[in-house]
């Protein structure tokens, strides 16, 4: 875990439980490119004692990187719809089922 995660602009969070899950976005560093982001970061309160962040390993095949899309939790699940990826506007839904020992990704 650590202290911070990479600027972003574009992204979601949303909370299930303690956690906050933050995912996707455009790169917001003025000192690195404006890439499109697909990483899923989690912020845990309870880790290391002091709350961090972290990145979730998942299964399943990722979605796409994107910016400016929709995400909601629903029951213990991410659901991820539309933005733009890096080719142009989405109309896709990914699904992050979080229970089990590995959090994993599925198309809907």
């Amino acid at each position: 875990a650590s202290g911070a995660i990479s600027p972003r602009l574009g992204h979601t969070m949303v909370t299930i439980g303690e956690r906050l899950f933050v995912y996707g976005g455009r790169g917001a560093d003025k000192d690195a490119t404006d890439a499109v982001l697909g990483d899923l970061v989690v912020f845990n309160p309870n880790y290391g004692g002091g709350g961090g962040w972290e990145r979730l390993e998942t299964g399943g095949e990722r979605p796409r990187e994107r910016w400016l899309h929709g995400c909601v939790p629903f029951g213990e699940r991410l659901v991820i719809f539309g933005g733009y990826e890096p080719s142009g506007e989405s109309n896709t839904f990914s699904m992050l089922k979080l229970r089990g020992k590995q959090p994993l990704w599925e198309d809907w």
